[in-house]
């Protein structure tokens, strides 16, 4: 059985005290379970939250990376639209949400889209894209990222990762 977590905002606390410093930055697990991985950011299924997720995905970068390469933000405002974009259209339905995850270290960024469908993606192929005339999102994040993506499983889902390495 799954204890649910209070919030810390909640908790009762002496008028006095100190008010509790908040992380730098918050984070919230889409399924309330402990196992689940966090997310950084929740967003609607809706188009807007493509543009919201790529622009805290630039905002990130930036604050975590010294005067960072505009040829690293193009890769990361791509990659993340392309996940972000295949959460909205295919991993949510209706009033579910996505998630989004941005990771910085020395020598790469990951990018994970966090969303409520199992169903993982794969890779259309040259036929199925023309006929189709869509189908080149992973084609597209595997090229910026050297092929350097994946997919792991949540409790009650999944997430698509990408990471883009780069030269500090």
């Amino acid at each position: 059985m799954v204890t649910p977590q209070r919030s810390p905002h909640l908790q009762e606390r002496p008028e006095n005290a100190a008010s509790p410093a908040l992380p730098p930055r918050r984070r919230i697990s889409l399924t309330g379970e402990p196992a689940a991985r966090p997310v950084d950011l929740t967003l609607p299924r809706e188009a807007r939250s493509v543009a919201l997720a790529r622009r805290f995905a630039v905002d990130r970068v930036r604050e975590e990376v010294p005067d960072p390469p505009d040829e690293l933000l193009d890769r990361v405002r791509l990659v993340t639209s392309e996940l972000a974009t295949n959460g909205v259209k295919y991993g949510a339905r209706d009033d579910d949400l996505i998630g989004v995850t941005v990771r910085v270290t020395a020598d790469r960024v990951r990018i994970e889209v966090h969303d409520p469908n199992r169903t993982r993606p794969r890779m259309r192929s040259a036929a199925d894209r023309r006929r189709r005339n869509h189908g080149n999102g992973l084609h597209i994040v595997a090229a910026l990222t050297d092929g350097r993506w994946g997919v792991g499983a949540r409790p009650f889902g999944k997430y698509v990762w990408a990471e883009i390495p780069y030269a500090p």
